[in-house]
């Protein structure tokens, strides 16, 4: 068996991360950011504490086209799931952990808030309307990005149609709105991003996504979901 950090055949204690890999016990062990692997020192350590493994660091999406990419293929995948109505043109800008703090109003980082979408309501003489914007944490592959882009533009979806939920109910249906896309990527990492939401320890997060995908299962429809939800 050979070390993961090292690659020397461990003898004596070892640890195992979530994919299998072990490394030797005396090792400082970091874990990937994204998919929870073991880092190497050679890997991608940022200073925001963030650490990317050798497998995320390629797909990082950090280019206007890569974003348009991934944005086109999550619209897609939404749609097919009942939500064809996402308003267009939504702009969406990558952002550091310290400027996400700083649109939160707060001085301190929240790795765990990958995404934020900000709704401003514009009042009309006859009508309303919305502008949203979506940000996402740089340094994110594009399979983690399209997750957490789902469920900002879910966010966006809820507050252009003025639908207000408890937040569990409000956070449980963008977090389905995660495991659609991850379901239907349906690779090693996006079932690696399915299992993080099925056992988040959270009770808005967490419980609020088992409970509405529970219903989402039944339905299979995420307007449907709503329709549910709000009776």
């Amino acid at each position: 068996m050979k070390c993961a950090i090292c690659h020397t055949d461990i003898k004596g204690q070892y640890l195992i991360d979530a994919w299998g890999q072990s490394v030797c016990a005396e090792h400082k062990t970091e874990f990937c950011s994204s998919c929870g692997r073991f880092v190497a020192s050679t890997d991608l350590h940022l200073t925001d504490g963030r650490c990317l493994c050798s497998y995320c660091k390629p797909s990082v999406v950090s280019l206007p086209q890569h974003v348009e990419w991934v944005e086109k293929r999550v619209r897609a995948i939404l749609s097919s799931r009942g939500i064809m109505d996402i308003p267009a043109g939504i702009p969406i800008k990558i952002v550091t952990p310290n400027e996400m703090a700083h649109l939160n109003g707060s001085r301190q980082l929240n790795l765990f808030q990958p995404g934020l979408t900000q709704t401003t309501k514009l009042m009309g003489l006859f009508m309303s309307s919305c502008k949203h914007t979506i940000y996402i944490f740089d340094y994110l592959p594009k399979i983690q990005f399209a997750g957490v882009l789902a469920h900002e533009m879910l966010h966006a979806w809820q507050n252009e149609k003025g639908i207000s939920l408890p937040p569990a109910y409000t956070e449980g249906f963008c977090n389905v709105g995660s495991y659609v896309v991850y379901e239907a990527i349906n690779t090693d990492l996006s079932r690696f991003f399915i299992k993080r939401l099925e056992e988040d320890p959270s009770s808005v997060y967490g419980d609020g996504f088992r409970k509405v995908v529970a219903v989402y299962k039944q339905k299979m429809n995420l307007q449907e979901v709503i329709y549910f939800i709000k009776k």
